[in-house]
C-alpha cells in the first residue's frame, strides 16, 4: 500500500514502482519467468501501467482515486488489488493509524508519507488483554506484572555495550590545553593505559552485572506457577552470556533433573484450577469496506464562490494556504486545483479564478525563481526555537546553508506579520542558516510582495 501510494504521488519514484511490480508477481500468482514481468512492467509508464494491469483483472483509476480522501484512498487501494478476502489485524491498524492521521494532519498524501516514514517503526497492533493470546513484551515493560505462565526465550552478552563512552581523567592538564579530562572510548583499548584504565574497566564491568543481572531477576521472577528458560549452549571460554551463568547454576544445584534435552525442577502440573473466562469479544472475519457513495450518501461540498470568500478571510486563506502547501513548482498547479475540485472543496466554475491568482503567484517577477523545478522546497515544516516555541513556515527554500522564507496572508498589512517572519529568521540562523531573504506574500486582487529586512 505505502509503495503503491509513493508511486501514484510520484511517478518518477523506480524504487517504489519496482516494489509495487514485484509484490505484484506474487500476488497474483503470475507463473512466467519473474524478471520478464518485472522489466515489461517497469517499462511501462504510469498511465499504460495502470491500462496493463487489467489484463490481470485489476482495475484501478487514478481519476477516480485522486477524487477520494486519504482514508478512501487506502480502501480503494486494498479493494482494486484484492489484497485481502477477510479481516486482517495489520491491515486494519494500519487503517486506523491513517485516520488517527488525517484527524490530526494536513490531508496531503506526501505529508502522510512523510509521518508513516516517522513513525513506522514504532507503529504496531495492540490486542485485548482478554483475548486467547500470548503477550509478548520487554523484560522492562514486564516489571510489576505477574504471570501464571513465563517463556524466556533471550540470551544476553552481559557485558556487551553499543559504543561505550567513558571519561578519562589526565594527569597534566597542561599538555592538554588545561582539559584535565577527555571523554573516550571504553573499550579493552583502556587497559593499555595502565592502572588507572583497568580500574575504569573493572568498574564498568561491575556496572553491567549488577544491572543485567537485576534485569535477570526481573525476567524470572514474573512467572506464578510455571517459568521456561529456552538458551542454547555457549561454547565461549569467558563466562560473558545468560546461557553460561543458568548453565553454572543448574551444574551446582542437582535438584534440577535432564529431561528431553532440558533440565526440569519442581512440579510442571498445574496448580490453580482452570476457569472459563468470558470473553465479550467478536472477531470480525470479513473485511468491510463500503463506499458512502453506495448508500446514496450524499454530501455538501463546503466550497464557497470567491466572492464570499473575500468575505470571509479565514476561509479563504486556508483554502488557498492548503493548495500552495501542496505546490512545489509551478508545475504542481493545475495537479492541485484538480484534486482539491474532484475532493469537493473547490467548485468547478471557480478552478479557473482560482488558478488565475496562483498563477500569478507562481510567475510573480519577485518569486517565479522559488517556483521553478530544481529548487529544494520545504512547507508548512515545524521548527523549533531555542525557547521551545514551535514555527511552521508555509515555505523555506534551501540552497546549501542559505535559505529564502516565505509566508503568505491575507488581509490588510499589518506589524505582527513582520514580526512573525522575523521569527522564523532567528529560529533559522540558529540553526546555522544563513536568510537570503524574507518574503510576505499578501493574497487578493492582486499579489503583493514585501520584503522584510533586519
Amino acid at each position: 500500500i505505502i509503495h503503491w501510494l509513493q508511486y501514484l504521488e510520484e511517478e518518477h519514484n523506480d524504487e517504489a514502482k519496482i516494489n509495487s511490480i514485484y509484490f505484484l508477481y506474487s500476488h497474483l500468482g503470475i507463473t512466467r519467468d519473474k524478471h520478464l514481468f518485472l522489466n515489461d512492467l517497469f517499462a511501462l509508464n504510469q498511465a499504460a501501467l495502470l491500462l496493463k494491469l487489467k489484463d490481470y483483472d485489476i482495475v484501478f483509476s487514478r481519476q477516480t482515486f485522486m477524487s477520494f480522501t486519504l482514508n478512501d484512498q487506502i480502501e480503494y487501494i486494498i479493494k482494486s488489488f484484492n489484497l485481502i478476502d477477510e479481516s486482517d489485524a495489520y491491515v486494519q491498524f494500519f487503517l486506523d493509524f491513517v485516520f488517527e492521521f488525517t484527524q490530526k494532519k494536513a490531508l496531503s498524501n506526501d505529508r502522510f508519507l512523510d509521518y508513516w516514514e516517522q513513525k513506522k517503526d514504532q507503529a504496531c497492533i495492540v490486542s485485548s488483554e482478554q483475548d486467547q493470546a500470548v503477550q509478548i513484551m520487554t523484560v522492562h515493560k514486564s516489571k510489576g506484572l505477574e504471570f501464571k505462565v513465563v517463556l524466556f526465550a533471550f540470551d544476553v552478552k552481559v557485558y556487551d555495550q553499543i559504543n561505550p563512552k567513558t571519561w578519562f581523567q589526565l594527569a597534566d592538564p597542561k599538555q592538554y590545553a588545561g582539559f584535565d579530562e577527555f571523554i573516550v572510548a571504553s573499550t579493552q583499548a583502556l587497559a593499555s593505559l595502565g592502572v588507572k584504565g583497568e580500574a575504569i574497566l573493572n568498574q564498568q564491568d561491575k556496572e553491567l552485572e549488577l544491572d543485567h543481572f537485576n534485569l535477570l531477576y526481573v525476567a524470572l521472577t514474573r512467572a506464578i506457577e510455571q517459568l521456561y528458560i529456552v538458551l542454547d549452549y555457549n561454547t565461549s571460554k569467558t563466562m560473558a552470556y545468560y546461557s553460561q551463568f543458568i548453565e553454572e547454576f543448574i551444574n551446582h544445584n542437582p535438584e534440577f533433573r535432564e529431561e528431553d534435552g532440558g533440565f526440569t525442577l519442581g512440579n510442571a502440573a498445574r496448580v490453580s484450577p482452570k476457569t472459563t473466562d468470558v470473553n465479550n469479544i467478536k472477531v470480525q472475519t470479513s473485511f468491510c469496506s463500503t463506499s458512502w457513495r453506495d448508500h446514496q450518501i450524499h454530501i455538501a461540498t463546503t466550497a464557497l464562490p470567491l466572492d464570499d470568500f473575500r468575505q470571509e478571510k479565514i476561509d479563504y486563506g486556508t483554502l488557498i494556504h492548503g493548495m500552495l502547501a501542496q505546490i512545489i513548482t509551478y508545475e504542481d498547479v493545475d495537479k492541485v486545483i484538480q484534486i482539491y475540485a474532484d475532493q469537493g472543496k473547490l467548485l468547478n466554475d471557480e478552478k479557473e479564478k482560482v488558478r488565475n491568482i496562483i498563477q500569478s503567484l507562481v510567475q510573480h517577477k519577485q518569486l517565479k525563481q522559488y517556483f521553478l523545478p530544481n529548487v529544494e522546497v520545504v512547507t508548512e515544516r515545524e521548527i523549533v526555537n531555542v525557547q521551545g516555541e514551535t514555527l511552521i513556515p508555509d515555505r523555506l527554500v534551501l540552497k546549501q546553508d542559505r535559505v529564502t522564507i516565505i509566508d503568505y496572508k491575507t488581509g490588510a498589512v499589518e506589524k505582527k506579520h513582520e514580526r512573525q517572519i522575523n521569527s522564523y529568521g532567528d529560529a533559522l540562523r540558529q540553526m546555522t542558516y544563513k536568510i537570503d531573504k524574507k518574503l510576505l506574500v499578501y493574497l487578493g486582487d492582486f499579489i503583493e510582495v514585501k520584503e522584510v529586512l533586519q
